[in-house]
């Protein structure tokens, strides 16, 4: 079997970060609260969650135990393999990886305080920043 080499999250990891965290604030978990009972670090939690770290089949279970649910209902939003073949590679820089991370909830707030003026100023400097921030620091 040859083994491809990793670019980032794949559409699998991808897809069942996104389900575990759904269940996860359907419980009305905090991603912290989660963590800690799995006895992992909140970061950890988040890299699953966002397809970054793949997730052990144990951890995998462990997870379905603290969400209360069956563990194959972690994947099925998995579509079959021959059509995740067809799919483009997953982009790490997207709307759910910005949502999942740590700043997205404080941006919000202090973007919903700004006056709508300021508002479309600061979307058009990112957008602008977006398109041409090839040298722009990680």
């Amino acid at each position: 079997m040859v083994r491809r080499r990793r670019e980032g999250p794949d559409h699998v990891d991808i897809l069942v970060g996104q389900r575990i965290r759904a269940l996860r604030r359907e419980l009305r978990l905090s991603l912290e609260g989660l963590a800690a009972g799995l006895g992992i670090t909140h970061q950890q939690m988040q890299k699953y969650e966002t397809g970054g770290n793949r997730i052990t089949i144990g951890m995998l279970y462990q997870i379905a135990v603290a969400l209360r649910v069956p563990v194959e209902s972690l994947w099925d939003t998995v579509p079959p393999a021959d059509e995740i073949a067809t799919l483009e590679p997953p982009k790490r820089s997207n709307v759910t990886s910005f949502l999942a991370s740590p700043d997205a909830g404080k941006m919000a707030i202090a973007y919903a305080k700004l006056p709508t003026a300021v508002q479309r100023r600061l979307a058009d400097l990112a957008g602008t920043l977006a398109d041409h921030g090839d040298g722009l620091p990680e």
